[in-house]
């Protein structure tokens, strides 16, 4: 039968295509895995990209493929289809013969009176003659006229089997070039997905590349500073700790037996009586500068607790043990750089300066602005008396005009130590050394400012940075853990401050 023919074609071309809904995106078998959180940050790795080209590839080979079975099947089809036009033609050329031949012998017959009208009808319409009479010419008629009606039937027959098969031949075709189309529009997907996995497998490998020559740098940066740190500290193991000079000369009282007892252990005598003999002897040494013990006091509380930071203990003639070392210059830390200027003599280190003593001073600073404070021919800057003299000579130095005036000792103050909670927090302490001494003196008419940022100012007596917090003068006695100033060790000091 046709359709049995139909169908043996439409199975034979089934068997040789893959349904295009059976191809789908290759997933790789790690990608249900739920990705890490650096990974869902970061995007993808190099090597998880690489694995996705590694699976485009073939699945686009596949669907390639496929669309070169489709397109040969097609190219098949077209020569069946050209066989079957071909039948067809021959179909309806035997087909139209058959009822010429048939109508011919009709019409002979008819003329001839070998039958009837109305059995010309039924002997086309049917297999079956009708009911002639069986004798003679008629038998001989109804013989020949069976034999042309069964040609004619025959070519009928075969016209519609090759019209069948045109039909599917057509329906066979369109199958296919859908199909064919969703295999191609695939593949051109599976291309632009595989060109951009792999555009993006190689941004990823040369980001990875980069992101390790950095990490490698910055361990090579870690490795080379943990050996110069290692080298510093060779060195400065081999540099002895500066110490003060004990000299035994202590001076004669300079602050009144009832100033110390009006401050009430606020500040502790010795520092006291440093701090009001550098005010004499500056205010003898620079005239006009009017400068008070309460601001050279200040800084000194500020700075390292009046000389006892870290444990340390003032002695009558105002050497300091141990001396009291800021943290290494070194740029590090927020510190600024400043490398050794005194060959490790002042601060122990002969690599970076350190702020020393009891006022902090930078060496380079210290020489330019050094005073003997006790009168032993020694200026020691880990001795607070010494210490004390350089303060009030470097802010004379540094105030332009008479530090009486508010604006002036705002502007040595900024200059001793680059911060502006430095200068508010010692000007509102000295403010209430001046109260407690005299209560009578009228409040500020404005509040400490911290002056514009001049562009003359020496190099500063202390490291800028941000001091510690300084417990409120004005509380109750308690006990409080001064933090570490960064121009001092990295240590604490707990201090109990009076009322």
């Amino acid at each position: 039968m046709v359709l049995g023919r139909a169908q043996r074609w439409r199975f034979a071309i089934g068997a040789s295509l893959v349904l295009i809904g059976s191809v789908g995106r290759v997933v790789p078998a790690h990608a249900s895995e739920a990705p890490s959180v650096v990974r869902a940050a970061i995007g993808p790795s190099a090597a998880e990209l690489r694995d996705k080209v590694l699976a485009l590839q073939p699945e686009l080979a596949d669907v390639e493929a496929r669309t070169a079975e489709t397109e040969r099947l097609l190219v098949d089809l077209q020569a069946r289809s050209s066989a079957v036009d071909h039948e067809l033609g021959a179909a309806d050329e035997a087909q139209r013969a058959a009822r010429t031949e048939l109508s011919r012998y009709a019409v002979a017959a008819y003329v001839s009176g070998q039958t009837k009208p109305q059995e010309l009808t039924v002997a086309l319409l049917t297999t079956d003659v009708g009911d002639l009479d069986v004798e003679g010419d008629r038998v001989l008629a109804t013989s020949v006229h069976t034999t042309l009606v069964g040609r004619a039937r025959d070519a009928t027959n075969r016209v519609v089997d090759a019209e069948q098969d045109r039909s599917q031949v057509d329906a066979e075709r369109a199958d296919l070039e859908a199909r064919g189309a969703e295999l191609t529009a695939r593949a051109a997907s599976l291309r632009t997905e595989l060109a951009t996995a792999q555009v993006d497998a190689e941004r990823a490998r040369l980001a990875e590349e980069a992101e390790a020559a950095q990490r490698r740098r910055a361990e090579e940066t870690a490795a080379r500073e943990a050996q110069q740190r290692a080298d510093e500290d060779a060195a400065r193991a081999g540099t002895p700790r500066p110490t003060s000079v004990h000299s035994g000369v202590v001076p004669s009282p300079t602050v009144r037996a009832e100033i110390i007892a009006i401050m009430g252990g606020q500040v502790p005598r010795i520092a006291l009586d440093a701090y009001y003999r550098a005010a004499v002897l500056t205010n003898r040494s620079m005239p006009g500068c009017a400068i008070d013990w309460a601001l050279i006091g200040a800084i000194g509380r500020v700075e390292t607790n009046h000389g006892t930071f870290g444990g340390a203990v003032v002695a009558p003639d105002g050497s300091t043990a141990p001396t009291i070392l800021g943290i290494p210059l070194d740029g590090r830390s927020g510190t600024a750089r400043i490398t050794d200027t005194d060959g490790g003599a002042l601060d122990g280190d002969p690599v970076y300066d350190r702020a020393v003593g009891p006022m902090q001073f930078i060496p380079g600073t210290w020489k330019a602005f050094a005073v003997d404070g006790n009168g032993d021919g020694i200026a020691d800057p880990h001795n607070l008396y010494d210490a004390a003299g350089a303060t009030g000579r470097y802010l004379c130095s540094t105030s332009g005009g008479p530090v009486s005036i508010a604006e002036n000792a705002s502007r040595a103050v900024y200059a001793y130590n680059r911060s502006a909670e430095y200068n508010a927090q010692v000007l509102t302490l000295a403010d209430h050394y001046r109260r407690t001494i005299d209560p009578t003196l009228p409040p500020p008419t404005t509040p400490p400012t911290v002056p514009t940022d001049p562009g003359d100012l020496p190099p500063p007596a202390s490291p800028p940075g941000t001091p510690p917090q300084t417990p409120d003068p004005t509380g109750p006695t308690t006990t409080t853990t001064t933090p570490v100033p960064t121009s001092a060790p990295v240590t604490s000091t707990t201090t109990t401050t009076p009322p």
